[in-house]
């Protein structure tokens, strides 16, 4: 037997195990695709309001679920709230700190920060306000509660700040600074790539 002969031999006896393979098992040596399972990403929820997950779509990665697990926890309780604000441009808070200052902009004074000093900002709060009845509630007698509800999900409530340390007490208002300054917030704005700061 020549060496061509040997080649053609163990050639043909390869084939027949191929094939005998295939008709066993038809997918050993091409893999379904379906069968190859991708990374597991978590789903993020979301909440019973749109109004209120679109302006949670625009926070920092990191508060963004604990944003949808306060709307959540708070619906369960009893309180439907809403999400009025999250992310703004510094050109936005320019506006709101305008409100009640400024002639000819109605209104009374929201916010004691101007644009750039506050965490919304930054994407790190939220603003809400509890909906009964289709109307929004502004003077509430379920704030504490609610305010409770919030601190559970890592947030500060502006609705225990004083006059005295903060200048202001800001119900609707709850944010996560991740324990830094605003000053180190800010540093760090300045070297973010994207939209978002990174905090880790």
């Amino acid at each position: 037997m020549n060496n061509n002969t040997k080649y053609l031999l163990i050639l043909s006896i390869l084939l027949l195990v191929i094939l005998l393979l295939k008709k066993i098992k038809p997918n050993i040596l091409t893999p379904n695709i379906k069968s190859i399972k991708k990374p597991y990403k978590p789903k993020m929820q979301s909440t019973w309001d749109l109004s209120s997950q679109k302006n949670i779509d625009t926070l920092h990665p990191l508060i963004k679920q604990n944003a949808i697990n306060f709307i959540n926890d708070a619906e369960k309780q009893g309180y439907l709230l809403r999400v009025t604000d999250g992310y703004r441009s510094i050109e936005e808070q320019n506006k709101k700190y305008a409100q009640g200052r400024t002639e000819g902009i109605k209104g009374h004074i929201i916010t004691k920060a101007v644009g750039g000093n506050s965490l919304h900002n930054y994407r790190l709060a939220i603003d809400i306000i509890e909906i009964k009845n289709k109307k929004a509630l502004w003077v509430n007698p379920n704030w504490d509660k609610i305010g409770a509800i919030g601190k559970k999900y890592g947030f500060v409530w502006g609705g225990d700040w004083t006059m005295e340390k903060e200048g202001i007490v800001d119900k609707p208002h709850f944010e996560n600074r991740f324990g830094k300054t605003l000053a180190q917030i800010k540093k760090l704005d300045t070297q973010k790539v994207g939209d978002y700061i990174n905090l880790t």
